[in-house]
């Protein structure tokens, strides 16, 4: 099956490959080693992920046009019900440095799921 919107599609495998590699968050997120003139942050990365998915409770319109079946919509769905919970429970506030959220988030012993749900999520997209 061939998606409407492969550019969009291939944003959101970039994104759960973000969210899936805890060596690439350490590095990137907390660390900001890299290219520097790529912003990367776990705030852009969640933003990216979910402004495709304004509304990650009906991801199946999304089968098609970014998705290519119900069972990607399930495991973006899936991701989301771990992921948006722990994200809103890190610190925030001016005070906070993309670092330091990156850091708080991954060291959150919920962070494990979130990976395990990206790399399945990721899996299913990559086929």
């Amino acid at each position: 099956m061939v998606v409407e919107f492969p550019d969009a599609r291939e944003g959101v495998i970039e994104c759960l490959r973000d969210l899936a590699d805890r060596e690439f968050q350490q590095r990137v997120w907390v660390e900001r080693k890299g290219d520097p003139n790529l912003i990367e942050s776990l705030d852009q990365t969640i933003g990216d992920l979910f402004d495709t998915f304004l509304d990650h409770d009906g991801l199946d319109r999304f089968v098609g046009a970014i998705l290519m079946d119900n069972d990607e919509a399930h495991a973006i769905k899936e991701l989301a019900q771990v992921l948006l919970p722990l994200y809103r429970s890190l610190p925030s506030g001016p005070h906070v440095t993309d670092e330091k959220l990156a850091a708080a988030a991954i060291s959150d012993p919920g962070w494990d799921r979130v990976v395990d749900y990206a790399r399945r999520a990721l899996t299913l997209m990559s086929r």
